[in-house]
């Protein structure tokens, strides 16, 4: 895992040993159940008052995901207060109609951010706070023979937490990690 990673950070910031017994490797399928589950929560809900809406920040692996994606971040976008989604910038949802709305920040990210390799999903709300951050493996990591041969094979470093005090200090790395762009 590269340094600058997100989730490299947040280890780096945490005492040792307080990392959330969540943190693991995860094959792909399972991370994007756990990042509908978080995000129905969200769906689920409908805030009248402006301020519990739930600021939502999204790193898309390359970007390439998101469009399969796009039609339920629209959603998310309407039931959220902010939501910022970062991916290079080829990956094809600057057209379309989420990238509009009003709420939705895209950064678009360059090819040799290490934050392409990352697939972050971080809410926060002042009744909510929920996170799934992700690093993939490299081709190096793998054990011989074992590469992935199909999409959800792929393994990803990961952990998911509820914990708002960790919630809160990936939303400050990640802000700092996507400034330069915004």
């Amino acid at each position: 895992m590269q340094p600058e990673s997100t989730l490299q950070q947040l280890r780096n910031a945490l005492p040792e040993g307080e990392l959330p017994s969540s943190y693991g490797v995860y094959f792909k399928n399972t991370l994007v159940a756990l990042c509908h589950a978080l995000e129905d929560h969200i769906l689920q809900h409908s805030y009248e008052d402006e301020i519990y809406k739930p600021l939502v920040l999204v790193t898309f692996q390359q970007g390439k995901w998101y469009i399969q994606e796009a039609d339920r971040y629209w959603d998310l976008a309407n039931h959220s207060r902010q939501v910022t989604i970062a991916a290079v910038a080829d990956s094809g949802f600057s057209s379309h109609r989420t990238s509009k709305l009003d709420n939705v920040t895209l950064v678009n990210l360059k090819e040799d951010d290490s934050l392409v390799q990352e697939w972050n999903l971080v809410i926060l709300a002042p009744d909510y706070a929920a996170m799934v951050l992700c690093h993939e493996l490299s081709p190096l990591e793998y054990q011989p023979g074992n590469q992935p041969q199909i999409d959800t094979e792929r393994k990803f470093y990961g952990l998911w937490t509820f914990e708002r005090v960790l919630v809160e200090k990936a939303v400050k790395i990640l802000v700092q990690r996507m400034k330069p762009y915004n």
